[in-house]
């Protein structure tokens, strides 16, 4: 008889989401290229789950979790229980080493970094199998997550995509074509581009995916976070184009904060002047784009998370502004540094997604006080965030 290898995920699913992450999808595909032959088949069967842990009581996941074991009765469990659990993902890549056994004293093997690419310890993404390419694995619903590459060349200090060009790893253009031709045939109509940042590690490589989905004849939505420093004329030529052959592109672009001494302590500088002539082109051309900001930084006030504010609906006009509350996320450098700054974090009782329904706050801890502010502070830079998360501004 078989083994069983189950993998569990436990993820914020959104409404459009397809049947599995793009995560768990890359892990799927990779084990089937590696163990779904007519020979191993026999000794090892390969099964996926995904929880929605979005509004879920503890209670009822952990029920039906364990009924999902007991009626599948797996040998290997990736994130679960009996016999051997496999963990992987943020929170054990990030944990310092020698910490793992006290933090999950249950687990029996750890992977640290990108879980898809199982033992190697360098790789390139061409290596790994397509999870939109791999039959009988991703259902859709016309809304697909797709990655042309992982890693980013910027170390803010509250991200956790914090590797250098040398570490960044890119699909090969092949897998990139045939990807889209895949999307095109299926009539993918909304795509949202996960690179942390689309126009980079190379302008030849993102601008042949952009004349990509114009040679193939894509129509749909088109998502990509980008970096106004980094833009250039042939990136805005072909956004335009798109656009005229009915794309409806969309650029996303986090600021996160223009004061100076909140900016080097996050590591996220701004060139502000490049960032106004970004957005004058994009208006120019009747681009849409989206300016992210956060509030609860340190060396952050109320005052000064209204002056970023302002500034970013003065000087930056763009179609859509927000503003997030800042969570600190291990293996970041804020994280190792909340006690210099004396953050304090807490788990907010109510549920913000009342007007943001692509994100969760409720049960996840946040930053509330800080040596610049206060809780009661926070409250207020909530409010004003709030009150302009789900406001349109007309460029």
């Amino acid at each position: 008889m078989a083994r069983k290898f189950l993998l569990t995920s436990f993820d914020y699913v959104r409404p459009k989401d397809p049947n599995i992450s793009l995560a768990s999808s890359s892990i799927m595909a990779y084990l089937k290229t590696a163990f779904d032959s007519k020979e191993t088949s026999k000794t090892l069967s390969l099964h996926c789950r995904q929880y929605n842990v979005k509004n879920a009581a503890l209670e009822k996941l952990s029920a039906r979790v364990m009924q999902d074991i007991k009626e599948l009765k797996p040998d290997i469990i990736a994130t679960g229980v009996p016999k051997y659990i496999v963990l992987g993902g943020p929170q054990i890549t990030y944990n310092l080493k020698g910490t793992l056994e006290k933090f999950y004293p249950y687990g029996d093997f750890f992977i640290r970094g990108d879980t898809d690419a199982g033992s190697k310890s360098i790789y390139n993404l061409s290596e790994l199998p397509s999870p939109l390419l791999t039959p009988g694995l991703v259902g859709h619903s016309g809304f697909v997550r797709w990655e042309t590459k992982r890693g980013c060349p910027f170390e803010c200090a509250f991200c956790q995509h914090k590797d250098s060009y040398e570490k960044r790893l890119k699909c090969s253009p092949s897998r990139i074509t045939d990807e889209q031709t895949w999307i095109v045939q299926n009539q993918i109509k909304d795509i949202s581009i996960v690179d942390p940042i689309f126009n980079s590690g190379g302008q030849e490589e993102y601008l042949q995916t952009l004349n990509g989905f114009l040679k193939f004849g894509y129509t749909g939505r088109l998502n990509m976070q980008a970096r106004f420093e980094m833009i250039k004329a042939p990136f805005l030529q072909l956004c335009s184009q798109l656009q005229e052959n009915g794309v409806q592109v969309e650029l996303e672009f986090g600021i996160q904060t223009i004061i100076k001494k909140e900016s080097q302590v996050i590591r996220r500088m701004n060139n502000l002047k490049a960032v106004v002539k970004s957005a004058n082109e994009l208006h120019a051309r009747s681009i849409p784009f989206e300016v992210s900001l956060i509030y609860g930084l340190p060396e952050q006030t109320l005052d000064s998370f209204r002056s970023s504010l302002e500034w970013v609906k003065t000087f930056v006009k763009p179609t859509v502004i927000r503003a997030w509350p800042l969570m600190l996320l291990k293996g970041t450098s804020l994280y190792d540094m909340k006690n210099v700054y004396n953050l304090r974090e807490k788990m907010l009782d109510e549920d913000l997604e009342e007007l943001d329904k692509s994100r969760q706050y409720k049960g996840i801890p946040h930053v509330v006080e800080s040596s610049s502010f206060t809780e009661t502070e926070w409250d207020q830079m909530k409010s004003v965030a709030l009150s302009i998360n789900s406001e349109n501004l007309n460029p």
